[in-house]
């Protein structure tokens, strides 16, 4: 409740005080619900206009700054202060409707859930057993370039004082912009390459049973900018999965200072925790239908939150010290992601009141109202 206080950023008067807003907004996260639903089934929650109304002061760049100031917080108290491997990705919320204000709200992006309009957003994530939390948060418009995201994001990590010994990108940055950016910035890096070309281009590095590095040029045809950089085929056998029994070849592009081809691929795996996260984000996420962009960002922020408390009360009441790297053991098993949500659930439905009698309204007759 402590962060989400703190991520309104307003106290205000009346009858319901700031924590009845955020417990509100805390208990349709752990519900994975909506607000117009909470406020509908408990006794002594507001009604759904004092929560909008209360809601109306966000604007988006404040909303934003607090809510990266928050996560820098929080990443503070956990994280140790060293260089550290970050992830780097999108997550795209489906969005059905017209954009509220400005047609840069969405983004385009592939079919999902009927839709190929989202409300788009980039993360930073680290890579650090038992301490892997979100650090950053940007809010994607249609007209932002992969180059734009990209220096927002290590804008936001930098300002926040973390230190990057290497960024896992994903396939969506290998463009020629974002690699020069990252050497001009002398920042290391990994992501798969995407594979272009019938004969030539990075087609022509997917052959042969070997794995191999080399240098690759490549140009944008957008801005004319050419970069030339290590690219690596790594061959690995499937055996088995996706139906697959046979060697399979993937590519990457690197920096100067790049992992041994044999670790590679098991490397760049790492970074799958940021998935993970997005999943964890998806099930504290408060439903809505509004077209308005700060609200949907201040539901994505709270859910953000919410995770990085878990991990961050896992590293600090669910775990023994031992020697070797790291220095701690996470027992994650004691209280699994649902658990805590229904946790906190719990605590807010107890003292709300949840509804439990329901009754059909009594209806007055037409004879009554003539006679009156």
């Amino acid at each position: 409740m402590f962060w989400i206080l703190r991520l309104l950023g307003r106290r205000f008067h009346g009858k319901y005080a700031p924590d009845d807003i955020a417990s509100v907004l805390a208990l349709a996260a752990s519900r994975e619900s909506s607000t117009s639903r909470i406020c509908q089934e408990h006794e002594r929650a507001p009604t759904e206009g004092v929560v909008r109304y209360r809601l109306r002061h966000l604007t988006l760049k404040p909303l934003l700054k607090r809510a990266n100031r928050l996560l820098a917080e929080q990443a503070r108290c956990l994280l140790p202060r060293r260089p550290l491997k970050i992830a780097i990705d999108y997550t795209l919320i489906p969005y059905h409707g017209k954009p509220r204000k400005r047609e840069d709200e969405v983004v385009r992006g592939p079919p999902k859930c009927g839709t190929t309009w989202f409300h788009a957003y980039a993360t930073a994530y680290t890579i650090l057993s038992g301490r892997r939390i979100t650090v950053a948060l940007a809010f994607v418009r249609g007209t932002d370039g992969t180059l734009k995201v990209l220096e927002e994001i290590l804008r936001l990590i930098g300002d926040q004082g973390v230190q990057v010994k290497c960024l896992y990108l994903d396939r969506a940055f290998f463009t020629a912009d974002a690699i020069r950016y990252l050497q001009e910035r002398n920042i290391q890096f990994l992501m798969p390459a995407i594979v272009r070309g019938k004969t030539k281009g990075t087609r022509a590095f997917v052959k042969g049973r070997k794995s191999h590095s080399t240098l690759y040029t490549m140009r944008s045809s957008r801005t004319n900018i050419s970069v030339t950089f290590p690219i690596h085929a790594v061959v690995t056998y499937s055996k088995g999965r996706q139906g697959k029994h046979k060697a399979v070849t993937y590519l990457f592009a690197s920096s100067s200072h790049h992992p041994p081809l044999s670790r590679m691929l098991e490397e760049y795996r790492l970074r799958f925790g940021i998935e993970s996260s997005y999943r964890l984000l998806s099930s504290s996420r408060i439903r809505t239908s509004t077209r308005d962009a700060k609200l949907r960002i201040l539901y994505v922020a709270t859910s953000l939150l919410l995770v990085n408390t878990w991990v961050v009360k896992k590293w600090d009441r669910l775990s023994t010290k031992r020697r070797g790297p790291g220095g701690r053991d996470v027992h994650a098993d004691l209280l699994p992601y649902p658990r805590f949500l229904a946790m906190l659930q719990y605590v807010l439905e107890r003292e709300y009141e949840f509804i439990l009698d329901v009754e059909v309204p009594v209806r007055r007759s037409s004879a009554g109202l003539r006679g009156r």
